[in-house]
């Protein structure tokens, strides 16, 4: 907020106070007084311990509005010394403190003149007063109070002399007394009216004195529908005769049921008008003293019950006195008397009776601490309005509910278990024999869901127990603790094979018993499982060999391997089988088990040994369309030829099946293009692993070039055996289609092509005509000319099209190179600067345009597309009305141009207009019925509509 510790003087504030705070006046605090202070704005949720929004000594305020303002005195305005606000709105704003006065305003003296004061309170409980203003002494004159409240004085409070002049109060309340006004002194009340205000004591207005005479005066106002509370320690005052029954309905209020005299002070009146008797009354233009009575006249008092047997159900209207008579009351009776709820009182009720009632308590045992308390009763059904009470020891009522067959009844929730004598009475009922009962209220036992768990050994498991009513458990194996994992999750790990007793203990929560609960856990012996690599086993005589057996899991045990044909194989205790003769034999592996671990299914290998095999099969390298077979031999392990031998030879994913001569040999011819290949040849199970590499007799590397430099393209051709081209041998390129013929040229059968092909993408294939074998790389040319793009531009802005300038190495070629620019016929020349780069500015009318740049003749072309900047649409109008021709003028970046000079030329007259906020000129039209012509201008830029006049 803003501080002042001098008084300032002629200030004026523009703008809105927001959501400042501070100790003293949230949104302004003045240290000392204020004059010709002006505030152009709204103080809007301020805070402070003392004024929300303003805090002063004394000052004026003038045609302000304060709005969700608070702090714990003074929620919006706080004056230490006097004050006068005038023409302001006060709305939701409060004063918070415990003992805190003045929702809206406090000051010692002021006078507050036309101002609307709505919703502004005072929350606290310890003796919060004045709802909207808080003051000793003053005038309020002029003002609107509604829906107000405090714990005293609704709208007002006051302990000083008080004039309170033509104001109206309308639905202000008190949680205590003085719903509308508040007084400790004299006042006087001119003018006013009070409607829909409620309190305890004085619904309109309270007069705390401590003096019986003194100056209190109400003159031509008005009080409807003022409401207050009945006297709930004596509602009813009851005088029972020998035949009849008297009685008095006794209020708070006592004048015109909405003023309340302390010491019944008296209070001079003039022409109020009132709801009396019968109906709304005025007291004259005379000024009277009207006594005061808490006996309240013309209220409704309903009156229900059975007399002699015989039931009663009417209303009856109290008299001046306040009071009702029922005659003939003989014999047993009980009679309901009640007044309803209304305008002026809240409800109350009482009971007259003679006769003699019971209520017999249930007694009952539960573990639940929410009870349904029930009492069994004789008295009657038109008593049953809530009248019962249930008594608990600490003297707790609980109000029981009728339900039927004389049976009351309130659910109740004990803080505790034990053990309640429970008794009962009756708020309007003294002649009544209890009967208490007893509520005993026991916890239940916790509830445990588990079950046996079973395990393999080497397991371990997290076993977490489901529970009703703990907050925990403690757990045990065979009388070991176990560390309880999150409360109720028991870690089970590490047990041996056997059987082992858990023992689960809940830790109860305040409603339930601590249980124990066991079960048995079970630990088998863990399976185990054989796994082997293979299953077969083909190997040749004299050979060794050995198989992979793994046993699950790997730290059970050693397995063990037996051989069925010892003359065919052996096999030791490591698994490694020795070929000792040509045949078949079984080799089985096994693990018998142990204490932990059980035995494994056993597994087989079925082992097969042949007659050695010896496959030769060298690598080969030849070049392309070579002599050169892929040559395989077979010999036994002699080294003796095997002949009529079938061998698969397998490359390039085909397979080729030849049989060896009387040699042992076997081959293919190699017809496969340029590379390197695997190869492998097998006979019967037997396999070798080969390469196969041709080697091109066409070489050559893809090239990159700039447009017609010195850079070209270059292949080296080869004979079949090797050997270089001979100088002068002929050889074929393709390009983009088209056959070149080069000769070779000296000693390393280089051939040469020039490219001078137009920037782009190309493949070139390299012949050779004595081998037959074809090679293809890529050929890319760059332009000399790049980073050109279309350009889309408005008519005469800053844009230009620009194109970069690269040599023969590719960098761009600096300052001073000439380029050509050809658009719309016209060329251009232009020079390029320091990056390399050429710019031409673009200065045609709107239209679609093709731009091409050349240099060192290479062309590049794009698009160019100007945007008018001037818009309009023909016009036709009817002669005389006020319809006009309007043109849209954009700016460079297509926005509305503003401010700017439009000319217009229609029959031969110049007329000049500005564009407005949209970039629009309008002319307005005042020619005679026919056609024209209308061009509009800007800047270069025309454009022409056709204007029709008609009658």
């Amino acid at each position: 907020g803003v501080n002042y510790r001098e008084t300032p003087q002629n200030i004026t504030f523009n703008g809105n106070f927001i959501n400042n705070t501070s100790p003293r006046g949230g949104g302004v605090n003045f240290f000392e007084s204020f004059e010709n202070v002006i505030f152009n704005g709204e103080f809007t949720a301020n805070s402070a311990i003392n004024g929300g929004a303003i805090a002063a000594v004394e000052g004026i305020i003038k045609d302000v509005s304060f709005k969700d303002n608070h702090a714990e005195n003074a929620g919006a305005i706080y004056f230490v010394k006097s004050g006068y606000i005038i023409n302001c709105n006060f709305t939701n704003n409060s004063a918070t403190g415990v003992y805190g006065s003045g929702g809206a305003i406090r000051m010692v003296l002021g006078n507050v003149t036309n101002c609307n004061f709505t919703n502004n309170k005072g929350t606290g409980d310890g003796g919060s007063a004045g709802g909207a203003i808080s003051m000793r002494s003053g005038n309020v004159t002029n003002c609107n109070f509604t829906g107000n409240s405090a714990q005293f004085g609704g709208a007002i409070e006051s302990y000083g002399f008080t004039n309170v002049i033509d104001c109206n109060f309308i639905g202000n309340n008190a949680t205590e007394d003085g719903g509308a006004i508040y007084f400790t002194s004299n006042a006087n009340i001119i003018n006013c009216n009070f409607n829909g205000n409620k309190a305890d004591m004085g619904s309109a207005i309270y007069f705390w004195h401590e003096k019986e005479s003194a100056n209190r005066t109400i003159s031509n106002s008005t009080f409807l529908n003022n409401r207050a509370n009945v006297n709930h320690e004596i509602p009813f005052h009851v005088t029972i005769n020998e035949n009849s029954i008297e009685i008095i309905f006794i209020g708070n209020d006592v004048l015109f049921n909405a003023i309340y005299s302390r010491k019944n002070a008296e209070i001079s009146i003039t022409n109020v008008t009132y709801w009396g008797v019968n109906g709304i009354e005025n007291t004259g233009a005379s000024t009277i003293v009207p006594p005061l009575s808490e006996n309240e006249a013309g209220q409704n008092i309903t009156v229900t019950g059975v007399i002699n047997g015989n039931a009663i159900n009417t209303v009856k209207v109290t008299d001046a006195d306040g009071k009702i008579i029922l005659e003939n009351v003989s014999g047993d009776y009980y009679i309901h008397v009640r007044h309803e709820l209304d305008s002026y009182y809240t409800e109350a009720e009482t009971i007259v009776t003679n006769m003699k009632f019971y209520a017999n308590v249930t007694s009952l045992t539960t573990n639940n601490r929410t009870v349904n308390l029930t009492a069994k009763s004789n008295i009657p059904s038109e008593f049953v309005g809530g009248k019962l009470l249930f008594i608990l020891p600490d003297g707790t009522e609980i109000n029981a509910t009728y339900g039927d067959n004389g049976t009351w009844w309130a659910e109740y929730t004990f803080d505790e278990y034990g053990e309640y004598n429970v008794s009962a009475s009756h708020r309007k009922l003294d002649n009544l024999t209890v009967s208490n009962g007893t509520i005993n209220i026991t916890k239940a036992d916790s509830i445990i869901i588990l079950d046996d768990i079973v395990l393999n050994y080497g397991e371990s498991i997290n076993v977490t127990i489901e529970t009703e009513g703990a907050t925990a458990i403690t757990a045990k194996i065979d009388e070991s603790d176990v560390d309880v994992i999150d409360n109720f999750t028991i870690p089970v790990y590490d047990l041996n094979v056997g059987n082992y007793t858990l023992t689960v203990t809940t830790i109860a929560d305040g409603d339930h018993n601590s249980v124990n609960k066991t079960v048995q856990i079970t630990v088998n012996r863990a399976p185990t499982e054989i796994i082997l690599t293979n299953e077969t086993l083909d190997l040749i005589e004299g050979y060794n060999s050995s198989i992979s057996a793994d046993l699950i899991p790997a730290d059970a045990g050693n397995v063990t391997f037996t051989s069925s044909n010892s003359s065919v194989v052996t096999v030791d205790e490591e698994g490694n089988v020795n070929a000792v003769g040509v045949g078949s034999a079984t080799i089985t592996v096994s693990f018998a088990g142990n204490d932990n671990y059980a035995a494994a299914e056993n597994k087989t290998v079925a082992v097969t040994v042949n007659e050695d095999i010896v496959i030769s099969a060298p690598d080969v390298s030849k070049y392309y369309n070579g002599t050169e077979r892929f040559v395989v031999i077979v010999t036994d392990s002699k080294n003796n030829p095997l002949a009529n031998q079938s061998v698969i030879i397998s490359v390039n994913g085909v397979n080729y099946t030849r049989t060896t001569d009387a040699n042992g040999t076997a081959s293919i011819v190699i017809g496969l293009v340029s590379g390197q290949y695997n190869v492998t040849a097998a006979v019967d199970n037997n396999t070798v692993y080969s390469t196969i590499t041709v080697l091109p007799t066409v070489n050559a590397t893809d090239l990159v070039k700039v447009f017609r430099n010195g850079t070209q393209f270059y292949a080296t051709f080869k004979d079949s055996q090797g050997n270089y081209l001979p100088d002068g041998t002929m050889v074929r390129f393709n390009i983009n289609g088209v056959m070149y013929d080069r000769k070779v040229s000296g000693d390393e059968g280089l051939a040469k092509l020039n490219i001078n092909l137009g920037s782009g993408h190309y493949i070139i294939t390299s012949m050779n005509p004595i081998t037959g074998e074809n090679a293809a790389n890529n050929v890319t040319v760059i332009s000399r000319l790049i980073e050109n793009n279309d350009l889309v531009k408005y008519y005469r802005n800053d844009s230009q099209y620009t194109v970069k300038v690269i040599g023969d190495d590719g960098n761009a070629v600096g300052a001073g190179e000439t380029v050509i620019f050809n658009i719309n016929g016209v060329f251009y020349s232009r020079t390029t600067n320091e990056s390399g780069i050429a710019k031409l500015n673009i200065n045609l009318p709107p239209g679609d345009y093709v731009i091409t740049a050349e240099y060192k003749n290479c062309r590049v072309s794009n698009n160019i597309k100007v945007l008018p900047i001037l818009s309009a649409s023909d016009l036709t109008k009817q002669y005389g009305t006020s319809d006009q021709f309007v043109a849209t003028l954009l700016d460079g970046q297509g926005k509305p141009y503003v401010e700017q000079r439009v000319q217009f030329n229609v029959n031969g007259v110049l007329y000049n207009r500005v564009t407005d906020s949209s970039g629009q000129a309008k002319l307005s039209i005042n020619l005679p019925i026919g056609q024209y012509i209308i061009t509009s201008s800007y800047n270069g830029s025309n454009i022409a509509n056709n204007i029709v006049i008609t009658a």
